[in-house]
């Protein structure tokens, strides 16, 4: 699985959200929906591009 996917919550089946690791953790999807516990861990640390032009 990527952090481009989209996969529904394996508890109550709603749409997950993206968390990138930033170079400090692992990537992960939580569950959008208040309350739920619903988790993904992924293998991976995604970088954020950050534009730096002001």
């Amino acid at each position: 699985m990527k952090i481009t996917d989209k996969p529904p919550c394996p508890i109550c089946g709603s749409l997950m959200l993206a968390m990138y690791g930033c170079g400090w953790d692992y990537d992960r999807f939580v569950c959008s929906v208040r309350g739920c516990d619903g988790e993904i861990k992924l293998e991976t640390i995604t970088y954020v591009e950050v534009n730096d032009e002001v």
